[in-house]
């Protein structure tokens, strides 16, 4: 007679290359005299979960001021199992530095971090802003690539205009007083 024996194997990677589990029988109760002539068996279970790779698609990037916003990839390579939190800062002279997390959800290879840019104008003609992974969390033991930094020069091309309305209004007050 034979029995099958499932055992779940976790999807976590490990630093091991292969793990040894061993199962253990009791002896068979029943009607029938019967004896296992060997208790316990031995799996030898090779490790080919691989460590997912967090890293950006680039390090380095230009956009304009005027496009609103800057947007940078941001890849798990390697395993997608489970989800992934990461940590990141922005930096730049105008905005100062904030820090965020985004999610990798389980299966997502990639995220597009979208990072808002002033709509004024800044004194700064280009200024960088430097995106960072600070801090990697989740059941599958990411670790960071080799893309860890991305630094964006934007060009800030948004400049002060002299709004009509204001030019009017103070025409109009002017004018109202000269009288």
């Amino acid at each position: 007679m034979e029995k099958e024996v499932k055992i779940d194997l976790d999807l976590v990677p490990t630093d091991l290359a292969e793990e040894i589990y061993t199962i253990a029988f009791d002896q068979p109760r029943g009607g029938l005299e019967t004896e296992l002539e060997d208790r316990k068996f031995q799996i030898c279970v090779s490790h080919d979960v691989q460590i997912p790779i967090i890293e950006f698609g680039r390090s380095d990037g230009e956009v304009k001021q005027s496009e609103k916003s800057l947007k940078v990839d941001l890849f798990r390579k390697a395993n997608c199992h489970g989800s992934v939190m990461v940590k990141y800062a922005v930096s730049s002279l105008s905005l100062g530095k904030e820090q965020r997390w985004e999610k990798f959800e389980d299966g997502t290879g990639k995220l597009e971090l979208n990072v808002d840019l002033p709509q004024y104008p800044v004194q700064l003609e280009r200024e960088k802003y430097i995106l960072e992974i600070l801090e990697l969390e989740g059941a599958s033991l990411p670790r960071l690539g080799d893309v860890t930094k991305c630094s964006i020069a934007v060009e800030n091309d948004l400049k002060p205009t002299v709004g009509c309305t204001v030019f009017s209004l103070f025409l109009q007050t002017d004018f109202q007083t000269s009288f």
